[in-house]
């Protein structure tokens, strides 16, 4: 009895230890890294750059201002990550006839970027590992049915985003994003929850 009571107690901070993001599970029998490895769709996002709001439910995204819809598109958004340590996104906006004036077809722009990933956190506060870092190495974007692309390459990346694993399940998972960027003409403001499904 007193070895199971040893057990229970031990399996217990074993895997309450892997309870890094505030809305992550109690016990799993996944690390982190097996739980984010893999491919992800994007369900929802709501972002809010500064007085710009774009609302995203997994199909369609809808841009306002100041509380006025601006424009609504589809979206087809995924995410990839691999064990070793790499990353990809797909992200194709199909824009509808006459978006953006009279006469113009439904339009569709590719957007694909690639780079390396990592956990972070552990300062102050923040949990080990309860952060994830983001460093381009690619990024593509062409309009369908145009042979021209545009590529941008980042050599020994330094630059990346860091993004704050609210939840890290096995099949799903919730973002969330914080910032101000001060500038001598304006404070930009940029707040972000995106959430998704594994494919």
């Amino acid at each position: 009895m007193k070895k199971l009571v040893v057990f229970l107690l031990l399996g217990g901070l074993v895997f309450g230890a892997c309870k890094k993001g505030d809305n992550d599970p109690f016990i799993s029998l996944k690390t982190r890294k097996a739980r984010l490895s893999g491919e992800w769709k994007v369900t929802f996002m709501e972002r809010t750059l500064n007085d710009t709001l774009f609302m995203f439910d997994g199909t369609t995204e809808t841009k306002s201002f100041g509380g006025t819809t601006l424009g609504t598109y589809t979206v087809d958004y995924k995410m990839e990550f691999t064990k070793q340590g790499k990353y990809t996104v797909n992200r194709n906006v199909t824009y509808p006839e006459n978006y953006f004036q009279d006469g113009t077809p439904a339009l569709t722009f590719k957007n694909f970027e690639e780079g390396i990933w990592n956990f972070t956190g552990g300062a102050g506060d923040t949990r080990n590992k309860s952060q994830l870092l983001l460093q381009p190495e690619r990024e593509e974007q062409q309009l369908d049915g145009l042979s021209n692309i545009r590529i941008t390459v980042h050599t020994n990346p330094i630059h990346g985003r860091t993004i704050n694993l609210d939840m890290l399940k096995d099949k799903s998972m919730r973002w969330k994003y914080d910032t101000e960027t001060n500038s001598p003409t304006s404070i930009d403001k940029d707040v972000l929850t995106m959430e998704f499904e594994k494919i």
